[in-house]
């Protein structure tokens, strides 16, 4: 199986920071998939202690990233040409995601660009999390209309 990076395909040797980041982008931009266990170039490494790399990743799901995702990660382990890689498949939510240390910031938001994970801009942020806000319904707009008081004489 020969795996090449893409827009929605990453290959980390290990989970680290730039995994967290790639997660977050594909939660607030895009489906993607991150093989952990894989070399940049497509080379199957040896994860060392698989156990403790898959805690890792489940405690970064649920606690730090905001709003909750858990239901939208999956992880599991996967045989490739007699090497066992973790497969992490993200799919994308419907909010702007972010990792909550660092909050709606350049730190804490990610977009997907080719092959790459960057910041988002405070712009790119500002524009993502306005298009996700809910629009008021019709129903629940105030009435303009004004409250009449009765006097008691």
């Amino acid at each position: 199986m020969e795996l090449i990076e893409s827009q929605t395909l990453e290959l980390k040797e290990k989970f680290n920071d730039s995994c967290k980041h790639t997660i977050v982008a594909f939660l607030s931009h895009g489906n993607g998939t991150i093989y952990i266990g894989v070399n940049d170039a497509g080379k199957l490494v040896k994860i060392d202690d698989i156990n403790e790399t898959q805690k890792e990743i489940s405690n970064f799901i649920a606690d730090q990233v905001s709003p909750r995702c858990v239901d939208l990660v999956k992880t599991e382990l996967e045989d490739i040409d007699g090497h066992t890689v973790i497969r992490i498949d993200v799919k994308q939510g419907d909010k702007l995601f972010y990792i909550k240390k660092y909050g709606l910031s350049v730190k804490g938001c990610y977009i997907r660009v080719g092959s790459t994970t960057r910041e988002m801009s405070d712009e790119e942020i500002m524009v993502k999390y306005e298009a996700n806000m809910p629009k008021p319904d019709i129903i629940d707009l105030e009435s303009r209309k004004t409250k009449s008081f009765v006097s008691s004489s």
